[in-house]
């Protein structure tokens, strides 16, 4: 009798233990599983809304709509500076002066930006020059189609020698600093596809300067 006991209480021990086993494992497969099905819905949610975005646009332009303000492309539209601003080099009033842009001046639209800290909206943009800064959004207004008008100045954005003809082998008249507004007079682009303004200096003469090296204006 006491042998059946002993065997009793051995299996339960045993049946217990084994079952607390499988639980335990049942448990790590199950959050296993879950951080997997989390990773993967953190990766597919931003491909859900960029391609419910693409689907809006292609309904739109179908019906024979446009763009409208909320939905600026990057490398289409523009940001049009409605003050003298900074062009920042993140969003966030605290960064460094990229350059200092004078009102009208058109930019090339690359991304909006929400400061989580601020909640102040910043445009990214893409400089002629190739580097993307940040304007605050209260100063300045995007074009979504592009903005086609008449340039009436142009902005250095990093230092550029002013040269007499849109030629590197000219000679250089003056290096112009960062941040100089210049009147503008027309767009010129060499044999090579090189661009130039054409551009005039504050004694009066004409020179000309590399495109990427500067900002347009109204």
């Amino acid at each position: 009798m006491k042998k059946k006991v002993v065997l009793l209480i051995a299996v339960f021990i045993l049946g217990t233990g084994f079952g607390s086993i499988m639980t335990v494992d049942t448990k790590a497969n199950t959050s296993t599983v879950l951080a997997s099905v989390e990773w993967v819905i953190s990766k597919i949610t931003p491909m859900e809304n960029r391609i419910n975005e693409l689907e809006d646009r292609v309904d739109n332009l179908s019906s024979g709509g446009g763009n409208t303000p909320e939905t600026p492309v990057r490398g289409t539209s523009d940001v049009i500076t409605t003050t003298n601003t900074s062009v920042k080099r993140g969003a966030s009033a605290g960064y460094e002066d990229m350059v200092v842009v004078p009102k009208g001046t058109i930019l090339s639209y690359y991304d909006t930006y929400k400061n989580s800290i601020t909640n102040e909206k910043w445009y990214l943009v893409k400089l002629s020059n190739g580097k993307v800064g940040a304007v605050l959004s209260q100063s300045s207004t995007i074009d979504v189609d592009g903005d086609t008008s008449t340039y009436a100045k142009v902005v250095i954005n990093e230092n550029t020698p002013a040269r007499r003809g849109a030629s590197k082998d000219y000679a250089v008249y003056q290096t112009l600093t960062t941040n100089t507004v210049l009147t503008y007079i027309s767009t010129y682009k060499d044999p090579s596809g090189q661009g130039w303004y054409i551009i005039k200096l504050s004694d009066g003469r004409s020179a000309a300067i590399l495109s990427d090296h500067a900002e347009v204006a109204k």
